[in-house]
């Protein structure tokens, strides 16, 4: 009988005493514990939250125009917004331009950046500028403009621009395309330098 009291007797005291320690436990974390640094806290992000509000970004935006012959000229971008000083002006990022070019023949351009100017017809790309076409001639340059305003497809490139074709390797300081619908020709200029393989 002894024993049983007192074995009861130690399961009630272990009742109280194991939830008052606990208790006494978590008082000291909270008591003790430093005071919060603001600047160890973890930092958010950097965002400029007007910037985000004002801003109005289009994502895969697509613009199309016709020239005067009925030949089209298609831009896609991976994102486009509009500019804060001009409202005919949208900057965009990751371009791609399909053009219809002389005949058969279709032109796809790629650029990193780029900007719409709507009122004028054109478009300024820039970044790494690669123009492939299906008759397998490729222009690459730091910088390209296209206009389609009126009936001419007009193509310049202000700096300088690295060719490759069909047996052929070009280097020059400029160059611009342009000419009738459908009988464009470039014009090369600036120390142009001419490689020219012959077929076997």
């Amino acid at each position: 009988m002894d024993t049983g009291n007192r074995y009861s007797t130690l399961v009630t005291w272990v009742k109280i005493v194991l939830p008052t320690l606990g208790l006494a436990l978590l008082s000291s974390l909270f008591l003790l514990s430093d005071t919060t640094d603001p600047e160890g806290a973890l930092p958010f992000a950097d965002i400029d939250l007007e910037q985000v509000t004002n801003e109005q970004r289009l994502s895969q935006p697509r613009f199309a125009s016709t020239l005067g012959d009925g030949r089209e000229v298609t831009l896609v971008a991976d994102s486009a917004v509009q500019t804060v000083t001009q409202t005919d002006e949208i900057a965009l990022v990751d371009v791609w331009l399909d053009m219809a070019m002389s005949g058969d023949d279709r032109a796809l351009v790629r650029s990193d950046t780029g900007t719409v100017f709507l009122n004028a017809q054109y478009v300024d790309l820039l970044g790494d500028v690669l123009a492939q076409t299906d008759a397998g001639y490729n222009l690459r340059s730091e910088a390209m403009s296209v206009s389609t305003g009126g009936d001419t497809l007009t193509i310049t490139s202000p700096g300088a621009v690295r060719g490759t074709g069909p047996g052929l390797t070009l280097e020059a300081g400029a160059m611009v395309l342009t000419g009738p619908p459908g009988g464009e020709v470039a014009h090369f200029t600036g120390g142009v330098r001419l490689v020219y393989e012959r077929p076997n």
